[in-house]
């Protein structure tokens, strides 16, 4: 039966979401804050205790700070929002800045006062003094008393000497996110930008963490003003990434779902922040992972793969989908969203396609991780020619990790499925794999998916019996005899007996393998396998059964040895060899206790295959105690074959 290649865990990778966005000044920002007006209001006055962007807290990413706007300057904030929502002064941003002196009287007054502090403000005391007086009007019942409130706390918030005065004003964290779920668009777009900008340091972090600001940020996501959208969802970010507690918090708000429909916006920069968010949400979380299917994430996260081109949206959408590919369940729903075509689309090009970029490295290597995965799961799928061309391109990449899951995914995409074995054949597949073995450097981890998907190929399809001789022509026969001195694992050495024993079904093999002495070599691991079943009956610990075979059973060794020589000594000179060094140890073999019959009817059939040579009816009718040992087989053996083989050489 043929073997899946097994999956690999997920990794575990950091990930700045905006790293690569230049930084401004201080300066900058001031002039930027005084030049455009469509999305950000007039220049209030406030710049005069500016001192320029906050810095990042220890531990947080550098790009992170002043993320959205590095992103999105006021001047291209138009291109996050969708045609049909335009912005106005009732439904979102407005270009006419609130005056401070309307006379509404009151807390409208105060704030004209306080505005008037800030402005002639020299030094942090002022205006450590003034912040508290804002919080009450932050939830006062004029608007307008809270646009300004939410204006001036936004403003100083740009500086991290007043950014850690606001995160320490008693009640002022408390305000800011009660606010968030109940203020006018343009009020909550200022709030919103100042939790984003408190989310830049551990301090900020932790208190909108316990101010009950991870569920006012997710109710956020569901804004029509996609400016409120980008600073929640890059604040909720920053919590993922540092806050403990924060994933859970998320779960049980029922962020899950919310995110999953983000995906379907179409700005690219917002989308690798969402699907960086997942990623963070499911790994290592199998309900996570079964959330974001219920809630159509491989379909979106397909459409991500199949319409974009951002190197870092389909890195972290990659990502999304390995975490994904290590489930069973999920791993079915992101083959049936025709994820393994999507991601095929991201590896390097095949020879007759138009010439391109080919993709980064580590966005090569998530598409192969993820294919690699969703492969044992997609054996009865019918796979396009496509992959196939590039998988075999990649057996040629002088990168590890590209030849060893190129030939993982070729590995089961072969196993018990003809069709693709055939499209494999005839695209070059066995040369391509020889070859990979050949410059392994007898790395195991790429000798073995390559020496699978090689017997896979050679047995059970129409094109099995020119495989078999495709291997000898391009020198696969003494790539294999080298194999049995360079591994050591019981996993590949089975491998590599199996397709010994593939290739013996062509009679032209059999030949050249006695002469590249892997007939001897059999006979070798055959001797092994022994000593180890003799040690393991006599109930010593395996390890110290043998250095080079490190197993606690070696019945499939064995039996998988007596296989192959079984179809060896077909060829008369090999069947002479057998037959003079052999038999003694095959008639050992049916003493030893197993837990099944399949090592005696394999030494039996082998056996069976060398009593035409006088050697073995001459032993075995010297030894008494093993035609004893063959009566009782003949009589009791559990299998019908192992029956049969029994009586006929009795």
């Amino acid at each position: 039966m043929d073997a899946d290649y097994a999956n690999i865990p997920d990794d575990i990778e950091g990930f700045d979401a905006l790293a690569d966005l230049p930084l401004q000044s201080a300066d900058e920002q001031t002039r930027m804050w005084q030049q455009q007006g469509q999305y950000m209001l007039s220049d209030s006055g406030i710049h005069s205790v500016m001192s320029g962007t906050s810095a990042p807290g220890p531990g947080h990413p550098a790009g992170s700070v002043g993320a959205v706007e590095a992103a999105f300057p006021p001047s291209d904030l138009s291109g996050m929002l969708s045609p049909g929502t335009p912005l106005s002064s009732s439904g979102g941003t407005t270009n006419t800045p609130i005056p401070l002196d309307q006379g509404i009287g009151g807390p409208a007054s105060n704030l004209t006062s306080i505005g008037g502090n800030f402005d002639e403000a020299s030094d942090l005391a002022d205006a450590a003094s003034a912040l508290p007086e804002l919080v009450p009007l932050l939830e006062d019942e004029d608007p307008v008393v809270v646009g300004q409130a939410s204006m001036m706390i936004n403003q100083l918030s740009k500086t991290r000497p007043n950014l850690e005065i606001i995160i320490n004003t008693p009640g002022m964290v408390e305000a800011l996110v009660r606010s968030l779920d109940t203020a006018a668009p343009e009020p909550a777009r200022w709030l919103a930008g100042t939790l984003h900008q408190m989310s830049q340091t551990p301090g900020g972090l932790a208190v909108i963490f316990k101010t009950g600001g991870v569920a006012a940020l997710i109710r956020q996501l569901s804004s029509n003003i996609e400016v409120i959208q980008f600073y929640s969802i890059t604040t909720l970010h920053n919590l993922l990434l540092y806050q403990d507690g924060a994933k859970e918090q998320v779960r049980e708000c029922g962020g899950i779902p919310v995110i999953v429909g983000l995906l379907k916006k179409n700005n690219q920069k917002f989308l690798a922040i969402c699907t960086d968010c997942l990623q963070l949400l499911s790994f290592r979380h199998p309900q996570t992972k079964l959330e974001i299917c219920s809630a159509g994430g491989p379909v979106e996260l397909v459409h991500i793969l199949l319409n974009y081109n951002y190197e870092k949206l389909l890195w972290t959408t990659t990502r999304v989908l390995k975490v994904l590919s290590v489930c069973p369940e999920s791993k079915v729903s992101v083959i049936r969203a025709n994820g393994i075509d999507a991601l095929t689309k991201h590896l390097t090009r095949a020879p007759h396609e138009p010439r391109g970029p080919n993709p980064s490295p580590r966005l090569l290597h998530n598409c192969l991780w993820t294919l690699r995965n969703l492969s044992d799961a997609a054996t009865s799928q019918e796979i396009a020619g496509p992959l196939f061309e590039r998988l075999i391109n990649l057996l040629a990449s002088s990168d590890h990790t590209v030849v060893s899951c190129s030939a993982g995914i070729l590995s089961n995409l072969t196993c018990n499925n003809q069709k693709s074995k055939q499209q494999v054949c005839a695209s070059g597949g066995i040369k391509a794999l020889i070859e990979a073995i050949k410059r392994s450097n007898d790395q195991e981890d790429i000798i073995e998916p390559c020496v699978c998907a090689l017997r896979h190929l050679t047995v059970r399809h129409d094109e099995a019996c020119r495989a078999q001789e495709s291997v000898r022509f391009f020198d696969g026969l003494s790539v294999l005899s080298r194999l049995f001195d360079v591994t050591t694992t019981l996993s590949v050495r089975k491998a590599i007996i199996n397709l010994v024993r593939n290739l013996a079904l062509c009679p032209g093999n059999c030949a050249d393998l006695r002469e590249k002495g892997v007939v001897a070599q059999l006979c070798g691991v055959l001797q092994s396998a022994y000593r180890d079943m003799q040690v393991a009956a006599n109930g010593c610990p395996p390890e110290t059964a043998s250095g080079r075979i490190r197993a606690s059973r070696c019945d499939d060794l064995a039996e998988a040895c007596c296989g192959a020589l079984q179809l060896l000594a077909r060829d008369p000179d090999s069947r002479a060899a057998l037959s003079q060094h052999c038999c003694q140890l095959l008639c050992q073999l049916l003493f030893l206790p197993t837990q099944t019959e399949a090592v005696p009817r394999a030494a039996l059939g082998l056996l069976w295959e060398l009593s035409s040579q006088q050697e073995v009816p001459n032993y075995l009718a010297s030894h008494g105690v093993v035609l004893n040992r063959l009566a009782e087989l003949a009589q009791h053996g559990t299998s019908e074959p192992c029956r049969q083989y029994a009586a006929l050489l009795l």
